[in-house]
Parts: structure tokens; C-alpha cells; sequence
């Protein structure tokens, strides 16, 4: 049991992680990062928790935003957005 919450702990940082660096790639156009900028990126990561707060429909917005597919249950969502 106490492996499984590793590893369950483990691949939500990864996800992340990958969030963020894809995020940063995407601001980094320039070469630049600004400190306004890099607190947008970290803002714009919501919590494991708050994604299981929101509906349905405000998940699939974030999937949109992200170009990801808007198919499929809000716990796939939640998956398909923490590891994009």
C-alpha cells in the first residue's frame, strides 16, 4: 500500500513537472522568461485536488486550452491533463 501512494505521489509531480516544462517551452520563445511570466506558469497549474473539485465542463476548457482531447470521463480528463 505505502508503494502505491509513492508512486501515485511520484507520477502526479512528474505530470507536473511536464506541465510546467511545457508551459515554460511555450513562454520561452524569446529566450526569456520574465518573473511575471514564471508566475503565470506556476498559477496555471491547478492541484490534483482542485481538478477533482471542478465540473466537467471546466475541465474539458483546461484540456481545450491545452490542445488536448476534450473525450472522455472527468477522471481521464484529470489523468490526461496532469500527464500532458
Amino acid at each position: 500500500m505505502e508503494y502505491e501512494q509513492y508512486a501515485t505521489a511520484g507520477i502526479l509531480l512528474i505530470g507536473a513537472a511536464f506541465l510546467a516544462w511545457k508551459k515554460i517551452k511555450t513562454v520561452m520563445k524569446d529566450g526569456k522568461v520574465t518573473l511575471a511570466e514564471l508566475i503565470d506558469i506556476i498559477e496555471d497549474l491547478p492541484n490534483i485536488t482542485a481538478l477533482k473539485q471542478m465540473k466537467k465542463a471546466e475541465i474539458q476548457a483546461l484540456c481545450e486550452e491545452r490542445g488536448i482531447t476534450t473525450e472522455g470521463t472527468k477522471a481521464q480528463l484529470i489523468d490526461l491533463l496532469r500527464g500532458a
